[in-house]
């Protein structure tokens, strides 16, 4: 009686420890990304060469279409006639994320986690030794502040012609797009 007992517990063990591993390997399969394969890759920079030409109302149909062509491709690997829920949902993720990050624009893309660039900090940038000189002749006690330096600044500035502040502006959109020179950027 001992020895049935014993075998009935140990069945019930392995049939624990299997719903254990099916749980495990369904949540894997779930919450798994899906890669891009060389094909898919073709088919996404298809998208990327075609985005800047599209109007935005149509891009969202670029990409359903992508997706579509990406899907069947996977289907066609794997010898299936219909598609995984499941496995779609990956798909639609994996393509649209390497969209979005590769038909970002190169303004958009540069002006992430910086500063922007005004005529009044180019001025300052150029100019900092001068203004620099004006906040000390503004403060009573010879020490410099953030409050006499933004003084100075702006009546530096506001000295300006409006022509010298146009080029001060010119300066400022180039280096929104291009970035600073090395000079300012290290300094």
């Amino acid at each position: 009686m001992a020895l049935t007992k014993n075998k009935k517990k140990a069945e019930g063990l392995k049939k624990g420890a299997k719903k254990i591993r099916d749980w495990s390997a369904r949540w894997k399969k779930a919450n798994s990304i899906y890669q891009l394969t060389e094909s898919d890759l073709e088919i996404c920079n298809n998208v990327k060469a075609k985005w800047s030409e599209t109007p935005p109302s149509a891009r969202n149909k670029l990409l359903r279409e992508a997706i579509k062509d990406v899907a069947k491709s996977y289907c066609k690997r794997k010898g299936k006639k219909n598609m995984d829920p499941l496995v779609q949902e990956k798909i639609d993720r994996a393509v649209r994320k390497w969209v979005r990050l590769k038909t970002r624009t190169r303004a958009k893309a540069a002006k992430i986690g910086t500063k922007g660039w005004h005529p009044r900090r180019v001025f300052y940038q150029q100019h900092k030794q001068e203004v620099a000189d004006w906040a000390a002749e503004l403060a009573e006690n010879g020490r410099q502040n953030i409050g006499k330096t933004a003084k100075a600044l702006t009546d530096l500035f506001d000295q300006l012609s409006q022509e010298e502040k146009d080029d001060l502006r010119l300066i400022a959109h180039e280096w929104n797009n291009a970035g600073p020179p090395e000079s300012v950027q290290q300094g």
